[in-house]
C-alpha cells in the first residue's frame, strides 16, 4: 500500500526529505515507518518524539500515538514543535 509523506520546516533537515510516497506492507505503524525513514529512535510507552506527527490531519496523540497503523492512501506529515513565549 502507499502513503504519502511531507515533511515542514526543520523536520524536513532532521529526515533529510521534503516530501514522497512510501511503499509499506498493511498493519505498518507510525514507529516503524520512521524507523523506514531512518528517523529519531521513538522508545517505549510514554515517549515523545522530537516533532510532530500527523496523520490526515490529526495529531497522532489523539489516534494510538506511535502505534497508529496507517492505510492505503494515507498522508503522514512530520512538522517540527515551535517554542515560544
Amino acid at each position: 500500500m502507499k502513503i504519502f509523506l511531507r515533511f515542514t520546516g526543520g523536520s524536513s533537515t532532521k529526515f533529510r526529505r521534503a516530501q514522497e510516497e512510501l511503499e509499506v506492507e498493511p498493519g505498518t505503524t507510525v514507529r516503524q515507518v520512521i524507523k523506514l525513514l531512518d528517523g529519531p529512535a521513538v522508545e517505549g510507552p510514554g515517549e515523545k518524539l522530537p516533532v510532530a506527527v500527523i496523520v490526515n490531519g490529526r495529531s497522532i496523540y489523539t489516534l494510538d500515538g506511535p502505534e497508529t497503523v496507517v492505510k492505503d492512501g494515507d498522508t503522514v506529515v512530520f512538522v517540527p514543535y515551535l517554542a515560544g513565549g
